[in-house]
């Protein structure tokens, strides 16, 4: 992981699948077949971008990243398989971030709410309903 702070003392870290791995525990034969992760942010530990971290993790149903400073949705695409997503309380400006989910057509449940996106688009969840395939 690459982690930079910023003057505030928040450490912002660009994630990669061995900062996953420790952060959750997990042994590499762990990734092919979990269902499920959590990875909120912490205090001083926030996720910034996901890059392509989550490649390996092809069984994934629910993914919790919550309070991190994420900007890009980037990388979550290859979560084929996600019924829920929980991006509550990040750093997402841009509602156009929304269709790097698109290829999610298992997702059911996507909590996006604390999002700066979210303030500036009164019709977010409209715009979100007809994005996305289910």
């Amino acid at each position: 992981a690459v982690v930079s702070t910023q003057s505030t003392g928040i450490a912002m870290v660009v994630i990669n699948e061995q900062w996953i791995k420790e952060r959750a525990l997990l042994q590499d034969s762990d990734i092919p077949t979990l269902t499920s992760l959590t990875l909120p942010g912490i205090h001083k530990d926030k996720i910034t971008f996901l890059g392509d971290s989550l490649t390996r993790f092809k069984s994934l149903r629910y993914l919790n990243l919550d309070r991190n400073a994420l900007t890009t949705l980037e990388g979550l695409h290859e979560c084929q398989k996600l019924e829920r997503l929980t991006l509550y309380y990040n750093s997402i400006s841009n509602i156009k971030e929304l269709l790097w989910l698109r290829p999610l057509t298992q997702l059911r449940e996507l909590d996006v709410r604390l999002n700066p996106f979210t303030k500036t688009n009164p019709d977010y969840k409209l715009y979100t309903i007809f994005l996305l395939p289910s």
